[in-house]
């Protein structure tokens, strides 16, 4: 067996069922990460996804993460999922010759030359090709729904819909990378007769963070100097991030100013009519924070 390619393409079709089992697709906005699980030893470890590291906290305001799309460009499908790709087969093994008394050389039991697939291979081959077809299908029905809600969103938010204006506020949120621990609750609403848009969401529990820092390629925690700092730094990015999201969904020049509201609903700073190029200035002094201290 251990010279049989057959085995080897039964397993490569086993690993193929895996990667289809894993396969999803949200056509809006990507779902939140569950915890994953890898194996150490004997032991199956969960990697949380509810630890942070001082990279992660000052990756916040990054380009990379709060880069384009913004506004009408947010209202596209995601794009379909790639699929793996399909194992080849193997070529037919060599005829084996049957020795005397039904058993090889090495004592193993004598099989019958294949010059035909096992039927068990063809079925799980053709249960495989079925289901990729019918997962493909389903993820083009999902991007074509999608597309036809999201150009009607498109044809609201143009009609000054400010419900229409709300959710693709909403839609960026969802759609910027942020850490799960940091999702929680968020609200945007209008002031239409003073063109002000208030963003408000919910803080962390900061007792509760899981905050490391990288030493010599491995993970130790935070003095307490160091994490005092690191949790001013994501209050002030969380803010930016808030403002800096709403400002960008402006596409319809339906505000003026952009107020970002903690959970007790009091405005902590405001962008006004200079808001992006002021927004600039205070994005980059966030990021320049851990190292300051300030």
């Amino acid at each position: 067996m251990a010279h049989d390619p057959w085995y080897y393409y039964s397993r490569a079709l086993d690993n193929y069922k895996v990667g289809l089992d894993q396969l999803d697709y949200a056509a809006v906005a990507p779902k939140l990460p569950k915890d994953r699980f890898r194996t150490q030893g004997f032991f199956t470890v969960s990697e949380l996804t509810g630890r942070l590291t001082l990279d992660d906290i000052k990756s916040l305001l990054s380009e990379s993460v709060l880069g384009p799309p913004h506004g009408f460009d947010l209202l596209r499908p995601l794009p379909l999922p790639s699929f793996p790709r399909f194992p080849e087969r193997p070529q037919t093994s060599p005829p084996i010759q049957k020795p005397q008394g039904g058993f090889s050389i090495f004592g193993s039991p004598w099989r019958a030359p294949k010059h035909e697939v096992d039927l068990e291979i063809t079925v799980m081959e053709e249960t495989l090709h079925d289901r990729t077809a019918a997962l493909r299908q389903a993820f083009e029905h999902k991007y074509e729904s999608a597309k036809s809600q999201l150009d009607e969103l498109r044809a609201r938010c143009a009609a000054n819909d400010y419900e229409a204006v709300r959710l693709l506020i909403n839609l960026s949120h969802a759609r910027h990378d942020l850490p799960s621990v940091f999702r929680r609750f968020w609200e945007v609403d209008f002031d239409q007769t003073s063109r002000i848009l208030l963003c408000t969401f919910e803080l962390p529990d900061f007792g509760s963070l899981n905050i490391s820092k990288r030493r010599n390629s491995k993970l130790a925690p935070l003095s307490a100097a160091e994490r005092k700092r690191s949790n001013e730094t994501i209050i002030y990015s969380l803010c930016l991030r808030a403002a800096y999201i709403g400002a960008k969904s402006d596409a319809g020049d339906w505000f003026d100013t952009v107020a970002v509201n903690l959970g007790e609903r009091t405005p902590i700073f405001c962008i006004g009519e200079q808001r992006l190029e002021r927004l600039s200035y205070l994005l980059g002094s966030a990021r320049d924070a851990p190292s300051t201290g300030q």
